[in-house]
């Protein structure tokens, strides 16, 4: 019985591990059941870490997505950069865009638009968030426009146009 017990509570420390670093805490629970907790704990903590993983990544596009590369140097600098501090080079200022404005009768009446990507149109959600239209109404947002393009190039015949 005591056995027993240390076996589950052994399972559940191994779920708890795996779920921190980005793993199915329930896959692993069943997995340290069947074989040993403390194989599954050992085999948890030599698997890379989804989860830092996943934040370096998110890290890196919103360092991209916050610069623009240098056309002499090819360094990549600040967008709001009006000279490159690796060699000097001056920037033309960029002209202010001028906001998207959707169809008053279409399907993005009443949104903000952020930009067309390969023909679909991204807006801004209720939330503030980049968010892509589905033909049957419903609206998925994101927390970067950079998702909301992978998901264009993913599924383009289920969005609206």
């Amino acid at each position: 019985m005591e056995f027993a017990l240390i076996w589950i509570v052994g399972a559940v420390i191994v779920a708890a591990a795996a779920s921190g670093r980005g793993h199915s805490g329930l896959g692993w629970f069943l997995l340290s059941l069947l074989i040993s907790p403390l194989l599954a704990l050992i085999a948890v903590l030599v698997i890379p870490n989804r989860a830092a993983a996943e934040a370096e990544r998110r890290k890196e596009e919103a360092e991209l997505a916050d610069t623009k590369p240098c056309p002499r140097c090819a360094e990549r600098v600040k967008k709001a950069a009006a000279v490159c501090r690796f060699c000097g080079h001056e920037f033309e200022p960029e002209p202010e865009q001028a906001p998207l404005v959707a169809d008053p009768s279409g399907p993005f009446a009443g949104k903000e638009l952020i930009e067309v990507y390969n023909g679909r149109t991204i807006f801004r959600h209720a939330n503030g968030r980049p968010a892509v239209l589905y033909k049957d109404g419903s609206e998925q947002d994101f927390y970067e426009v950079s998702a909301a393009r992978r998901l264009v190039d993913e599924d383009k015949d289920g969005l609206v146009a």
